[in-house]
């Protein structure tokens, strides 16, 4: 199966202690992760948010973001659309804030955090807070032939689907058809 290995290497960080937060549960019943109100706590928010759509290439200095075919080199339009969309999604945070001036501070917070050095600051930090690569790791594997409708072991001659762990970052514009003649 395709199963991409996690970001950060749990024993290595830990979200802030379940005192830390005001006590409001996700869905799960799982306690909801407490970000710091500054650009650091932004990128741990992009990152918990979009983090398996995003991979940081260190040699490009450039994100490459999962189209769900491949990994899009991306001039920073994607990141910073994510980056936006984690803070517009921070919003509905504020509803569970009983204090009035806590939630009207909040609220500041996230208004100043869509200026474009926030956003900027935030893709930034959320650089080492996603998967890093190399760029001898983007298609590595002369066997793996991708194509628009999943990516074809050159070995085997099967078709499968798309999957992240390939690091695949080319696409041909075709569709495999195993009938085609």
């Amino acid at each position: 199966g395709c199963h991409m290995t996690p970001a950060i290497p749990e024993a290595d960080w830990l979200p802030p202690a379940a005192s830390e937060s005001n006590g409001a549960a996700s869905d799960s019943g799982a306690p909801r992760p407490v970000y710091g109100w500054n650009d650091t706590g932004n990128a741990d928010r992009l990152a918990d948010t979009f983090g398996e759509d995003l991979i940081y290439c260190h040699e490009r200095q450039a994100y490459y973001v999962w189209t769900g075919q491949r990994w899009q080199f991306d001039e920073f339009i994607q990141v910073e659309r994510r980056a936006e969309q984690t803070i517009r999604n921070a919003f509905a945070e504020a509803g569970s804030i009983d204090d009035k001036d806590k939630r009207k501070a909040f609220l500041s917070f996230l208004n100043k955090s869509l200026s474009r050095n926030s956003l900027a600051n935030m893709t930034h930090l959320a650089k080492k807070k996603v998967r890093g690569i190399s760029a001898t790791e983007l298609d590595c594997d002369p066997w793996l032939l991708n194509l628009e409708n999943g990516t074809i072991d050159l070995k085997t001659g099967y078709l499968r689907a798309h999957c992240r762990e390939d690091l695949i970052s080319k696409l041909i514009p075709l569709k495999y058809d195993p009938s085609a003649k």
